[in-house]
């Protein structure tokens, strides 16, 4: 909320949804976003470099059969901006970030801090500064805003060393649903399967870089145990006409795995079944950015309903496009799991919410 003289402005996110005033103004998609006017709405789509700067938004027009530039931004090392034309209305512009001009302060939002490009630093300290005892705990990148950026306290980051980048996931794994399920054994074996989906090579301007995974993922049994910057695997009762899994929305921090998958803590399930992690893996990789669109062929990670979990080259490398368009949303609602799914359904071509019961129950519902 922000009130200028005598106009107070109210603006409410909520996941990928933007409010003002308690009207729906912006809808956040993979490439980009979708701007409310009235009853129409114009699609805009973004070009990023290699650290998600926002570097050219354009737009459909009306007739959606023509491009329209809406905006071409260059920025200095730390963000500051020139050689530009603004247009438009978007403010997701260095690495993704919103910018904020009210009261004329032209910031950044990263979520938990506020960063100033005009001097390169944050106003308040690293919760990681302990980490980086050679650096100000006001600093940006390492002060190497070339190759790094800004992990805020996220649950998935990358780093780089020489030609290999790391990508790191800390989250935890809660189950909600009515079985007794081996959480311990559940968080490792997902871990595990994030690991072997996701590591191998990828191709930018000729270069090769290697892919690697630091997958932490606990076992817990409160919410309050989980952490704001959490990714969490939710493990929910499903009636089997349903979802086996479901991510809250692309890039957001919350993935809903049917319990069916997972084997009960006793003597015979923990000696004689085995966790099925497909589902699971196959909804962080939309967390971490990859659409059903990414998939190609029956063997890969992101088909539905496939048979295995490859993941190509240009997948790895469209993740790190979209490295700012992650962590997204929260991961708790009420003291509890966020039940929202929010997404594009091809079927009625509109954005829609449902919860998660209700998309892995549909018996329950047809039968009220």
């Amino acid at each position: 909320m922000v009130t200028e003289g005598a106009t107070t402005t109210v603006m409410t996110y909520e996941g990928g949804f933007e409010y003002k005033d308690g009207s729906l103004k912006t809808m956040h998609t993979g490439e980009g976003y979708v701007q409310k006017s009235g009853s129409s709405f114009t699609y805009n789509y973004f070009l990023k470099d290699h650290l998600g700067n926002t570097r050219i938004v354009f737009s459909t027009g009306t007739s959606g059969n023509s491009l329209i530039l809406e905006q071409s931004i260059d920025y200095y090392p730390f963000g500051l901006e020139h050689n530009s034309s603004i247009g438009g209305n978007n403010k997701y512009l260095y690495n993704g970030k919103e910018l904020q001009e009210d009261l004329s302060l032209n910031w950044y939002d990263y979520g938990a801090r506020f960063y100033d490009p005009q001097i390169g630093r944050f106003f308040t300290v690293d919760r990681f500064a302990e980490k980086y005892l050679d650096f100000s705990p006001y600093q940006y990148g390492a002060n190497n805003p070339i190759c790094n950026i800004d992990v805020n306290g996220d649950s998935i980051w990358y780093t780089m060393r020489d030609n290999v980048i790391t990508m790191h996931v800390t989250g935890k794994v809660f189950n909600t649903s009515s079985d007794n399920i081996n959480v311990k054994r559940a968080a490792s074996d997902i871990a595990s399967g994030i690991n072997a989906a996701f590591i191998g090579e990828f191709k930018v301007g000729g270069q090769i870089y290697t892919l690697q995974t630091d997958i932490q993922l606990e076992a817990v049994s409160s919410m309050g145990d989980v952490a704001a910057s959490d990714h969490l695997f939710n493990i929910v009762d499903a009636d089997g006409e349903g979802a086996r899994g479901a991510a809250n929305e692309i890039g957001g921090k919350v993935i809903n795995v049917a319990s069916v998958d997972y084997a009960n803590d006793n003597w015979f399930s923990n000696t004689f079944s085995w966790n099925n992690t497909r589902s699971a893996v196959h909804e962080f990789g939309h967390t971490a950015g990859l659409t059903h669109e990414s998939a190609s062929g029956w063997g890969n990670l992101m088909t539905q309903k496939g048979g295995s979990t490859n993941v190509t080259s240009e997948q790895r490398l469209s993740m790190m496009n979209t490295v700012s368009f992650i962590n997204k949303g929260t991961n708790s609602y009420m003291g509890r799991p966020n039940p929202y799914i929010h997404g594009y359904n091809p079927e009625t071509r509109r954005w829609e919410t449902t919860t998660v019961h209700r998309l892995f129950n549909p018996s329950y519902y047809r039968k009220r």
